[in-house]
């Protein structure tokens, strides 16, 4: 069995339902994660291989998971897509609403809707929208502003901006807490 195994199933046990794991220490490069049963502590050193991106919101754990799939590495797996409204105008409010409803149908609350659609389409307060760029992701995400957006879509002009990746990583995930990292190293600690 895995150390990360075993740390997984530490955590599903029912001794430790009162006292989930907790983060015991945070540095750059790797997590400390210790788990307490009523008479012992458990020790796990999870060292992150090519940290990307991080958001570490509490200290303490109950469920602990590695995937390939997450909306976090979306970009990365994915071809990207820049999305343009050319001279056509379209309503601002539509357009705006679209890129949301998308953003959330693509990444759920894990990024930041500015990272993906122009923070101009967010702010402005035009009625109309002419001439500039909408949003910038990964296909999926464009598909869902483009479904969003129904018939006024053909009046976008959408280039190609970067291929998806030949390494898009894996997510550490605890509860909304993610790390993303090429890989991750799990040793329990004696």
């Amino acid at each position: 069995m895995s150390d990360f195994t075993d740390l997984q199933e530490k955590l599903e046990e029912p001794e430790f339902f009162e006292a989930p794991g907790r983060i015991a220490q945070q540095q750059t490069t790797y997590l400390v994660i210790a788990v307490k049963s009523i008479d012992k502590e458990y020790v796990y050193h999870i060292d992150y291989i090519n940290k990307r991106r991080f958001r570490i919101e509490s200290d303490w754990l109950d469920q602990i998971q590695i995937t390939d799939k997450h909306p976090v590495n979306l970009s990365d797996r994915e071809p990207n897509f820049a999305v343009y409204i050319g001279k056509t105008a379209l309503p601002t409010a539509m357009v705006r609403s679209a890129a949301l409803k998308a953003f959330v149908g693509a990444f759920e609350e894990w990024l930041p809707p500015s990272e993906f659609i122009n923070s101009y389409i967010l702010n402005t307060s035009n009625d109309e929208l002419t001439d500039c760029l909408v949003l910038s992701g990964p296909e999926t995400f464009i598909k869902l502003f483009k479904r969003a957006l129904g018939s006024l879509a053909r009046h976008l002009n959408i280039l190609s901006t970067k291929g998806q990746s030949n390494s898009p990583g894996k997510v550490l995930l605890f509860g909304t807490s993610f790390v993303w990292a090429d890989d991750f190293r799990v040793t329990k600690e004696a």
